[in-house]
């Protein structure tokens, strides 16, 4: 990322049921990346928000990728919860948490890359 590019205010959600915003190393890879997580720290556990908090947050962009899910397990569980998400707002991104986000390891490289194109 250009170092006079502005970051993106995004909100990342890694569980649906009940929501879940992120911990552990992901918030420092959205920053990494040129996010502005609004919900999650670094370093810490994740947590669970209520719906109608992660709606007052207001994003930009929703980055919607539940812990262990492939993209198209990531699909299937979002339509459950379409109403919720289009509440929250924002341009929403659907991501393969499984193989870039959920492990460390040397993926986690192509996981940072995926985000930076996702704030674009």
């Amino acid at each position: 990322m250009s170092r006079d590019a502005r970051a993106r205010a995004c909100s990342r959600i890694e569980w649906l049921d009940p929501p879940y915003v992120p911990g552990h190393w992901v918030p420092e890879l959205v920053a990494l990346a040129g996010g502005d997580l609004l919900a999650g720290m670094a370093r810490k556990p994740s947590y669970r928000m209520e719906w109608g908090d992660l709606q007052q947050l207001r994003p930009e962009i929703l980055l919607i990728m539940p812990c262990g899910f492939d993209l198209e397990a990531t699909r299937r569980e979002v339509e459950r919860y379409e109403s919720e998400l289009q509440v929250i707002g924002g341009r929403v991104q659907f991501l393969d948490a499984s193989a870039y986000f959920s492990r460390s390891g040397p993926r986690v490289v192509d996981g940072l890359e995926i985000l930076e194109q996702a704030f674009q």
